[in-house]
């Protein structure tokens, strides 16, 4: 005879429908946010619905709960729990907590930090935006995931830092630099612009559904 002990109050039939419940595979989206330090990982998790509250900074790892999120046309779709990573090194290692099959990853890069220096010329090599992405792909490797059943995206934020600090236009700042990831990552879909803009959210969000 089956106990009900482990929920109790609840009806034989009440509990075997929990249990059957669980069992149901879920349909929610499964999306992993990684990147630089500084890109706004914490911030577009807060756009998206993944923070009632926007997060203060911080360098700790945060579980990210189930949540709903809301399309651009009015609908929305459930992403599955997951973890916001802080940009240092330490977490590169952790990246096959949130990559497996059906994940859609988007790495977030610094564009003021990461791709300019203090004179405005631009980095066509970094190194540390080389290597995490081979880590991406080592883990996609290692978990055996083919290359179409895990999406990797790019996002170069704080465009509008990058021209006001270095007096070029956005239009200047973004082509130079999706010419330097197609020469040197044969990446040509990369999302560029800042995450305080809605039209940019919602490009983000019309990639993660598709």
């Amino acid at each position: 005879m089956l106990s009900t002990s482990i929920l109790p109050g609840l009806s034989l039939f009440e509990w075997l429908i929990v249990i059957l419940w669980e069992l149901i595979p879920s349909k929610a989206k499964k999306l992993a946010i990684l990147g630089t330090k500084g890109a706004g990982k914490s911030t577009l998790f807060f756009k998206l619905g993944g923070y009632r509250v926007k997060p203060a900074e911080s360098t700790k790892a945060k579980e990210i709960e189930e949540f709903k999120m809301k399309k651009p046309n009015g609908d929305t779709i459930t992403i599955a729990a997951t973890k916001d990573f802080g940009g240092e090194d330490f977490y590169v290692r952790q990246y096959q907590e949130v990559i497996e099959k059906g994940t859609f990853i988007y790495f977030l890069i610094n564009a003021k930090d990461d791709l300019y220096n203090k004179k405005g010329e631009l980095n066509d090599r970094p190194i540390e935006i080389t290597s995490r992405l081979r880590k991406i792909n080592q883990v996609v490797k290692n978990k055996g995931i083919k290359g179409n059943d895990v999406g990797v995206n790019i996002i170069v934020t704080h465009l509008d830092e990058i021209a006001k600090s270095f007096g070029k236009t956005k239009e200047d700042v973004a082509l130079d630099l999706k010419m330097v990831f197609k020469k040197q990552y044969d990446i040509i879909n990369i999302l560029i612009g800042n995450l305080n803009e809605d039209n940019f959210i919602n490009e983000i969000k019309n990639r993660i559904t598709g």
